[in-house]
């Protein structure tokens, strides 16, 4: 799993000058992991958001769950997340 999201430069709306670029997420997070994170997260001086949540643990935690065993931090605050996204992934018969 890559820690890096990637991005584009696109040709800005506003037309301040003809140089202009933004930048535009080519890929996205998956929404149970962008929801994570929003659940903890804070906003810093500069009104940009930053979350307490690291990819890395979350993985480590992840593999803990699969192992059977979710005793950690990560792990509890995942759980909530997992047991709604085996709901939706349950096939009715």
């Amino acid at each position: 799993m890559d820690n890096h999201l990637t991005v584009v430069l696109v040709p800005s709306r506003r037309i301040a000058d003809e140089r202009s670029r933004i930048r535009v997420a080519v890929e996205l997070n998956a929404e149970w992991y962008r929801d994570f994170c929003g659940a903890f997260s804070r906003t810093s001086r500069g009104r940009k958001v930053k979350t307490t949540i690291r990819r890395r643990e979350t993985r480590l935690a992840l593999e803990e769950m699969i192992q059977g065993c979710a005793t950690s931090v990560y792990a509890q605050r995942l759980l909530p997340y997992v047991n709604a996204r085996s709901k939706q992934d349950r096939v009715p018969f």
